[in-house]
């Protein structure tokens, strides 16, 4: 990645999450891991004043239709 000629290594998107604290070390990245971080991040929002009941009912219906792709054992 950064031209070294060392091949870099890169962290899963489960890494990643369990590295910024939005898994467990023991959970993985599912879909539904997915919508309850968009969920509670809309809640949060929505409590704070920051983003309206509806916009965020719209985020929560739109992280609810993606459909990510299928992680590999080592995600």
């Amino acid at each position: 990645m950064n031209g070294n000629g060392v091949r870099d290594k890169r962290e899963t998107v489960t890494q990643a999450w369990q590295r910024l604290g939005l898994l467990k070390t023991e959970q993985r990245f599912t879909q539904s891991a997915y919508l309850g971080c968009v969920k509670g991040a809309v809640a949060k929002l929505v409590k704070d004043g920051l983003l309206p009941k509806k916009v965020g009912e719209a985020y929560a219906e739109k992280a609810g239709r993606i459909r990510l792709p299928e992680q590999g054992p080592t995600n």
